[in-house]
């Protein structure tokens, strides 16, 4: 959620043409990785709950290209880029460790 909010008010900087380019791509693909983390707490099954996680977490990958080409092409600052691919990083962690936690729910070894 911090990382959306956090695109949100990157995005508000970008020129208005943008609006309906590259700054409503970063919003809606923010938006769509916690989103998905809670599809996913809210299903049936830890398998259908990791579906989604992995669907977040490729969301978060397609944000951070977005975010990668919005500084390239002179959108996004650099100092703002690197706290965006910061809290990038911090979410992939914990994606990676809630996946890890419900697969050994799923294979208690």
């Amino acid at each position: 959620m911090a990382l959306a909010e956090v695109c949100y008010r990157v995005t508000a900087a970008f020129p208005r043409e943008e609006f309906l380019g590259m700054a409503s791509q970063i919003r809606k693909v923010s938006t769509l990785v916690p989103a998905n983390i809670a599809a996913g707490h809210g299903r049936a099954t830890l398998k259908e709950c990791l579906n989604r996680l992995s669907v977040a977490r490729g969301s978060l990958l397609e944000l951070e290209t977005y975010l990668l080409l919005a500084n390239r092409v002179g959108l996004l600052p650099e100092n703002e880029l690197d706290r965006l691919l910061e809290l990038a990083e911090e979410a992939k962690h914990a994606l990676t460790s809630l996946r890890r936690a419900i697969k050994k729910r799923m294979n208690p070894t």
